[in-house]
């Protein structure tokens, strides 16, 4: 596509003479807003991460909480020495008290924001890195979660994707290798989940009844789902057919021309809008939509936004108002006038020097004298087309259109090519060398681990290897959701008593409990100890080795874990006795719902795990000789 510069008036090429119309191709496609955008939703994207982690990691992790980090640490450096800082690298190595765990999380809510306005970015990009790198390594089970692992995938990619300098301003090119490493996370992430959910064992895939139990049994199931089980069955596999064949073919389309990678790009949100309705996974979603940026172009962001559609009717409007006052300058009532006072400026003028080329200033002629001239009448308004059919614009407006801003707010979108000095020559060659290589070893690293997760184990030692040695620093990662669905949901009920035969229920904030609470939708914010007891109630009690710590706290009364709750039955006191109980949870129907109010039917199973007391000023809880907590 191409717009053409009027007759007679400078083109971007040069000035071109009377009659002759230069062309003004339009700029390629570039990524600079794209970045913009970008790195301000992964800026949003960690603030949800770490504002999450704020509210919770005292409980999980402090002094009184779930599982101390400080005593974690102190435990990896008895038993691996010097070599347990390579193996889990860590800024808590240095300080781990309660206040630490704190200005972490400060630190990683005011970088977040630093990226999310575009200050700073390179370097909040790695500060953030660091700092979530910091509590994944060191937090077992609460932070082992697919999402954690995405984000420093993407946050590491990102340190490199991301501009210099400290402010706004945005005058470097942009990497494209990282480009392309983003779309590739995007790729292998939507791809490795829709090819292990098809090719799993689950028959609930093959005869595509997935959500008849997905909806109930998922992690923390929401409102919405509630309702969305009651759908005709021929929807819920018609939505299922779509979304697992986005991630497997429409994914494809990543690497294609333009038009494909929009057509990828406009699925891909639909499906991932589609999901975030009917669950709550975190912010697995999100990051997938920040992931999915990265397909569009500038031209595609102006046109989301709107900025190309307001700046394109500026440019008319400017150009109709500019045109306007050009005609009617040196009197409409009098074209002789006009016409002389033109010639009179062409030839110098007697008033000093102040026109033509002594002024110093070049001679020009208007759109409107050349058209005066050439039909030797008064032209009150020309329209820009008049010459030629196709609409033409001054270099000035492509430029507007195209991003190119004149006023110098650094808002640039050349993807400067120009010509670079010697020096910088060999610089930018060594850092496309090294780019090149660390591109290398992550997509190696990346095609591996998600092939070792659709159970392919034959992979070359040297692959293998490589993984190995960049697995602490959570450089890439393997993906898959629900390959395998659950059809019974079971929920584990922490209890306590005060006398051994009256007990009372810890009630948690999000996760079933109540079955006359209604379903909640929590994301992106994940309630990370509702989620473990998910993940409890489908393993044996004993590999669950954090469920008795937190056992413990409750019968010490531990404010900070008391706070992960949404009611405390013994009101800051001390229980005698904890359980854990095992039940089996359903939907009610809806004839069940209009008769009782109920959103869920449960059933008691039996203990899920023997019971804790605490003796009358022992510091350490024990097990009832002989008993397994439940009458």
């Amino acid at each position: 596509m191409r717009y053409h510069a009027p007759m007679g008036e400078n083109t971007a090429e040069g000035a071109a003479g009377p009659g002759c119309a230069e062309s003004v191709v339009m700029p390629g496609l570039t990524y600079r807003r794209t970045r913009r955008f970008f790195l301000s939703c992964l800026g949003l994207l960690y603030l949800t991460a770490f504002s999450s982690l704020w509210v919770q990691v005292q409980g999980l992790y402090g002094s009184s909480g779930i599982l101390p980090i400080a005593g974690h640490l102190q435990a990896l450096a008895s038993r691996f020495g010097a070599a347990a800082l390579r193996a889990y690298p860590s800024l808590f190595w240095l300080w781990s008290g309660d206040w630490a765990l704190t200005l972490a999380c400060a630190c990683g809510v005011l970088l977040s924001l630093l990226l999310l306005f575009g200050y700073a970015r390179r370097a909040a990009c790695v500060g953030l890195w660091l700092l979530y790198l910091s509590f994944v390594t060191v937090g077992q089970v609460f932070l082992d979660y697919q999402w954690d692992a995405l984000l420093l995938e993407m946050g590491f990619v990102a340190v490199f994707f991301a501009p210099g300098g400290w402010g706004r301003e945005d005058s470097g090119r942009v990497p494209r290798v990282f480009l392309w490493l983003l779309r590739l996370l995007l790729l292998r992430v939507l791809l490795s989940i829709g090819l292990g959910q098809v090719m799993s064992v689950d028959p609930a895939w093959t005869d595509l009844s997935v959500l008849d139990y997905l909806f109930s049994t998922q992690p923390l199931p929401g409102w919405v789902g509630w309702y969305a089980r009651l759908l005709p069955g021929w929807l819920s596999e018609t939505a299922l057919t779509a979304t697992v064949a986005t991630q497997i073919v429409v994914t494809l389309f990543v690497f294609g021309p333009r038009v494909t990678r929009l057509i990828a790009w406009f699925c891909i949100v639909a499906c991932q809008i589609l999901i975030l309705g009917f669950g709550n996974l975190a912010f697995f979603g999100p990051a997938v939509l920040t992931l999915s940026v990265t397909l569009l172009d500038d031209r595609a962001v102006d046109y989301l936004s709107g900025r190309r559609r307001r700046r394109r009717w500026a440019a008319l409007v400017s150009q109709w108002w500019e045109r306007r006052g050009q005609v009617t300058e040196g009197g409409d009532d009098d074209p002789e006038a006009a016409d002389g006072s033109r010639d009179s400026s062409d030839a110098g003028g007697d008033d000093g020097g102040q026109g033509g080329e002594e002024s110093g200033q070049p001679a020009s002629s208007t759109y409107a004298d050349d058209v005066r001239a050439k039909r030797g009448k008064e032209i009150l308004w020309e329209p820009r087309w008049v010459e030629n059919p196709e609409p033409r614009l001054e270099p000035q407006i492509i430029q507007m259109l195209e991003g190119d801003d004149a006023d110098g707010d650094g808002d640039e979108e050349r993807e400067f090519d120009d010509e670079r000095e010697d020096g910088a020559s060999a610089v930018w060659t060594v850092g496309n060398i090294a780019a090149g290589l660390l591109a290398a070893v992550l997509i190696s690293n990346g095609l591996t681990q998600s092939l070792s997760r659709l159970g392919y184990r034959s992979m070359p030692a040297p692959l293998l290897g490589l993984v190995e040695l960049s697995r602490p620093f959570h450089l890439t990662s393997g993906y898959g959701l629900f390959t395998t669905v659950l059809k019974r949901r079971r929920e584990i009920i922490l209890e306590g008593s005060a006398d051994g035969k009256t007990w009372k229920a810890y009630m948690f904030a999000y996760k079933p409990g109540d079955t006359g609470r209604a379903p909640v939708f929590v994301q992106p914010h994940q309630p990370r100890i509702d989620w473990q007891m998910w993940v409890a109630a489908t393993a044996d009690y004993r590999s669950q080795h954090w469920l008795s710590a937190l056992q413990r706290r409750l019968l010490e009364a531990s404010p900070a874990v008391l706070s992960l709750f949404a009611q405390d039955p013994f009101n800051g006191r001390r229980p005698r006795m904890v359980r854990a109980v095992l039940y089996d949870y359903r939907f009610s129907s809806l004839e069940e719902y209009k008769a009782d109010g109920q959103w869920w039917k449960r059933r008691q199973i039996g203990a899920y795990s023997p019971a804790l007391y605490l003796p009358p000023g022992a510091g350490q809880a024990e097990t009832p000789p002989g008993s397994d907590g439940v009458e």
